[in-house]
């Protein structure tokens, strides 16, 4: 079974869910946080590296964010084990 892992560097915790269970991000859930820590989709962009345009495609559901990603969009906005469902695994 394959399926992302998640780990924060402030909330200690790991998340396993199969991949036919990612669906459709919240996108505005995560703009929230976005705006909440000052970030555009340029600068979230470069900091998770990425490009604007991949950004916004996984934001669109139109990719899948990495778990890499995730990870990285985690640590950035200190998110807790239920942002991160709410953002990336709703249903």
């Amino acid at each position: 079974m394959t399926g992302y892992i998640v780990s924060c560097k402030i909330v200690s915790y790991k998340i396993l869910m199969p991949r036919e269970e990612v669906k459709k991000v919240d996108k505005e859930l995560l703009e929230y946080h976005m705006k909440k820590n000052g970030d555009t989709q340029v600068l979230l962009a470069q900091a998770i590296g990425l490009s604007q345009a991949s950004l916004s495609e996984r934001m669109n559901g139109k990719t899948e964010f990495r778990k890499n990603e995730i990870g990285a969009i985690c640590k950035r906005y200190n998110l807790c084990a239920d942002d991160v469902m709410a953002i990336f695994f709703a249903r």
